[in-house]
Formats: C-alpha cells, sequence, structure tokens
C-alpha cells in the first residue's frame, strides 16, 4: 500500500465521521441517544526527529509522515481509552556508507494503543499519556542506473525489508472546541527494537531505532 492509498483511506474514514456526527447533532435532545461507549478517530502529521548512535539518526533524512489512531472509551473505565493506531513516515538515505547502498526507507507501523485521560485546570484541555506496542516494518529500497546512460535509472528496483518491535510513550495534549472536535499536539518518545541480524561490534547501531517524534492533528469523538 502506496502512501496515496493511506492518506484516501484516512479522509474516506474522516469523512463517515463527519456524517455520523452531522447524524448525532440532528436530534433534537443529544443526550437520549448519546451510546455509552465513545469513539475517537484522531488524524495528523507527525514529524519523526532520530536521536542516539543509530542508523536512523546518522544515515536517514526523515521526512514528514501521518498518524491515525481509532479508540475507544468504555462506560465503565471513562478514563481510560484503547484502540488500533498506523503511523507512517519515510526516509532518504544521506549516509551510504553506513547502512548500504539502497535510496530510500518507507516506515509503517501498527498496533495497539491504550491511554489515561486526565483533566487539567482549564476545562477545554486534557492530557493522555498514551503507550503503544506496534509491528514495524522497514520497506526498503534502491534504484539502479542504466550503464550505458548513467542519467536513466533502469526498470528494475532492489527491494528489501526490515522489521521491528515499536514502543511508543506519548503525552497527548487535547484542546476540545467542542463535544465532537478536538486539537492535538502529541509529543512522544519512540524505541524500535529491530529484528536485524548483524556482527556483534555493529549491533548497537542497528539493533535499537530511537526517535522523538512530535504530532499535531484532529480528534472527533462520536
Amino acid at each position: 500500500m502506496n502512501l496515496k492509498s493511506i492518506y484516501s483511506i484516512i479522509f474516506i474514514l474522516g469523512g463517515i465521521f463527519f456524517e455520523a456526527n452531522a447524524q448525532v447533532k440532528s436530534y433534537n435532545d443529544i443526550s437520549e441517544y448519546k451510546s455509552s461507549n465513545e469513539f475517537i478517530m484522531s488524524i495528523g502529521w507527525v514529524q519523526p526527529i532520530g536521536v542516539g548512535n543509530n542508523f536512523a539518526n546518522k544515515a536517514f533524512d526523515l521526512g514528514r509522515g501521518v498518524d491515525a489512531q481509532i479508540l475507544l472509551r468504555k462506560d465503565w473505565a471513562e478514563k481510560f481509552v484503547f484502540g488500533l493506531r498506523f503511523q507512517n513516515f519515510n526516509a532518504a538515505i544521506k549516509r551510504k556508507d553506513l547502512v548500504g547502498n539502497y535510496d530510500n526507507s518507507y516506515i509503517n507501523s501498527f498496533g495497539f494503543v491504550v491511554g489515561y485521560t486526565i483533566d487539567l485546570p482549564l476545562n477545554k484541555l486534557t492530557i493522555e499519556p498514551r503507550f503503544t506496542l506496534a509491528n514495524t516494518n522497514y520497506r526498503n529500497r534502491a534504484r539502479f542506473t542504466n550503464d550505458s546512460n548513467p542519467s536513466e535509472f533502469a526498470s528494475i528496483s532492489g527491494r528489501f525489508r526490515d522489521s521491528a518491535t515499536s514502543y511508543i510513550i506519548s503525552g497527548t495534549i487535547n484542546y476540545s472546541f467542542n463535544d465532537f472536535l478536538s486539537l492535538y499536539f502529541q509529543p512522544e518518545f519512540r524505541w524500535d527494537n529491530m529484528r536485524i541480524n548483524t556482527a556483534d561490534e555493529l549491533s548497537s547501531f542497528f539493533g535499537n531505532v530511537y526517535y522523538v517524534n512530535l504530532s499535531l492533528g484532529l480528534s472527533f469523538r462520536l
């Protein structure tokens, strides 16, 4: 699945939430129709920043990506949210001498997230510490030039994949415009435990990758 397809799916889901909210608002007494469960969908941009002595920080030029979460809040645990999360961003390779002869890496994560809501003194503000456990794929691609014409890329490209288990600790700050829409800012620390077999002297460089992510987006509640 390419990035364009991912964005299309996210915007379609957002449209469904907007339509559902519009139908709920059309009732005269909204409290009569309020579900005992609350669904939350968050969509935003994420900017990863590599940290530490590892290949993502030293060899990657990290680009912006997208973060999407679908959460559920149950009435019997109204302070907790839990659900699914998808995160995607990409990187261009700036130091091939450190990681090998490839050009780009597309980094996709999918996993489970749980959070706890803390109300702040200002009524419209909340903060939610969240923890995400995800499976991550680094889809790496190389483009090879035509020997007879170096300015042209050959039709065959090299592709390989690395995988990791991601652990993400977030501090999500929400500002509510109304009962249905809020703006969030989400700083977080992400640790990717890579499943890469390498020599012992390189294990620290390729074995663990660390990011500080900054994300900004909208949340829709239903």
